[in-house]
């Protein structure tokens, strides 16, 4: 509404008064998004795309109101919605967190004159403390039983095909050769020795793989951190890229390690595969994310102290792989143990 004051006033200055040009006072959160910070996300954020996404899908009932009026008790009374929806505190926090983001960049580049929620304060994450989901010896047994039996159906899938296709003399597919039937058993098994995040697998290049040093480097660009990050390949691990690399048909240094075989190009996803897989497997609970989580537990459960656990898993802070410290009471308890060994054998003496 434009009060006969704002009339005047524009007036006096040369403006025009019906001139709906956003400002500072009026621009809707909805076209901040759309019309400056996407822009930019799109331009300097690998999944840009996604971050815009989520602010317009998650803050739809703001959208067409102006930015400057958006309040803290607006945003507490949607976050308390949606605690009452049991989403998690950790998914709230990064969900406001975007949404403060996007007001702090349009601040510094003096769209808005203030960030209206800057004094909006996270949830404390009691409900995801100490949640890490690995897979006990009795599901990594099913895993790769389960993943060499779906190679084997596939295999035997082609020459039933094959066979069916002779019977009407038709020209038969290319018999499956190579040490893997498709992408996702070697896939699998490199999440889960080396840690790496889905992205930075789906991103991953041959250029980037060192087999006869057995290290991989992923790149800023496929990072979370966005920065680069060289891990040491265990055996298993270089074995099977080794493997995946001589059936390949393309492994030239930019071309992908895991393309889709549908498109040859970047996975999206591959949702449908790990869920059958994970069916199969007869494995609950368990995400591709997971195959993270269970490579940094079996590092500390199995004595890898936590400053070098950080540094294999790219952890940007040491409080991100504190989470797996509990894996390791073994360790914990001979380190409280030591300061009273010096007493013992002076008592002894």
């Amino acid at each position: 509404m434009l009060y006969v004051r704002d009339f005047r006033n524009k007036l006096a200055h040369g403006e025009n008064p019906h001139d709906t040009t956003p400002t500072p006072e009026n621009i809707t959160l909805g076209a901040l998004l759309s019309g400056f910070y996407e822009p930019w996300l799109l331009d300097e954020r690998k999944g840009g795309k996604a971050t815009a996404n989520v602010i317009r899908s998650t803050f739809k009932a703001f959208l067409d109101k102006p930015a400057a009026d958006l309040t803290v008790l607006a945003l507490e009374r949607w976050r308390n919605g949606r605690i009452k929806d049991k989403t998690k505190r950790a998914t709230l926090n990064r969900l406001a967190g975007a949404l403060k983001s996007m007001l702090n960049w349009s601040v510094q580049r003096s769209i808005l004159e203030k960030n209206p929620i800057e004094k909006f304060r996270p949830l404390r994450e009691s409900d995801s403390d100490g949640i890490v989901r690995y897979l006990t010896d009795d599901e990594r047994e099913r895993l790769i039983n389960a993943l060499d039996e779906r190679e084997s159906d596939i295999r035997n899938g082609r020459d039933s095909h094959n066979l069916w296709l002779k019977a009407r003399r038709k020209p038969p597919r290319p018999a499956l050769s190579g040490e893997f039937a498709d992408f996702l058993k070697p896939l699998t098994l490199i999440a889960l020795n080396t840690g790496a995040r889905r992205g930075a697998l789906f991103g991953l290049k041959w250029g980037d793989v060192d087999i006869e040093s057995k290290t991989v480097l992923f790149s800023a660009a496929n990072a979370k951190s966005e920065k680069p990050l060289r891990v040491p390949l265990n055996s298993v691990a270089a074995a099977t890229l080794a493997k995946w690399k001589l059936q390949s048909k393309k492994r030239g240094n930019n071309d992908l390690v895991f393309p889709s075989p549908r498109t040859g190009k970047r996975f999206d996803n591959i949702n449908k595969s790990w869920a059958s897989l994970m069916k199969r497997a007869g494995i609950e609970n368990f995400r591709f994310h997971d195959t993270r989580h269970d490579y940094a537990s079996k590092l500390v459960m199995s004595g890898v102290d936590l400053f070098t656990a950080k540094e294999l898993l790219g952890h940007s802070d040491i409080k991100m792989t504190q989470r797996y410290a509990h894996l390791a009471p073994d360790k914990l308890a001979a380190a409280v143990e030591a300061i009273i060994k010096p007493k013992q054998e002076v008592s002894q003496g």
